[in-house]
């Protein structure tokens, strides 16, 4: 997965709409983040679901949260992200053959045309 990150121009669109009387905020919690090392910009759909044509990220395609905010979304898009593959590997696409179920019990599909 390469992950794609956001322009400076964008991370600064993102922090200035996170900040409210000169303070940064979490966009999650709402907690409040003194310093640049107690917040990251977090992509809000995961790199590892966006496919096919990419357009250029802008500041709503991003969030800025706190780090514990950012820690647990990040295990919540591992798991979206691994069911997603699992998922994909259980279910045919036209043409492409015989799914992991079929291949791992010897059934027969019928060949899409």
């Amino acid at each position: 997965m390469i992950r794609v990150p956001f322009p400076r121009a964008v991370e600064r669109a993102i922090v200035e709409r996170a900040t409210e009387g000169g303070r940064v905020y979490c966009e999650g919690c709402g907690a409040g983040c003194r310093s640049r090392a107690d917040y990251e910009i977090d992509h809000i759909v995961p790199e590892g679901v966006r496919m096919g044509e990419r357009e250029p990220l802008s500041a709503e395609d991003g969030k800025l949260l706190c780090i514990k905010c950012h820690d647990r979304k990040t295990r919540r898009d591992v798991a979206e992200i691994a069911r997603a593959k699992r998922l994909e590997g259980r279910h045919r696409v036209i043409g492409a053959g015989p799914t992991e179920i079929a291949r791992r019990y010897g059934l027969k599909q019928e060949t899409n045309r």
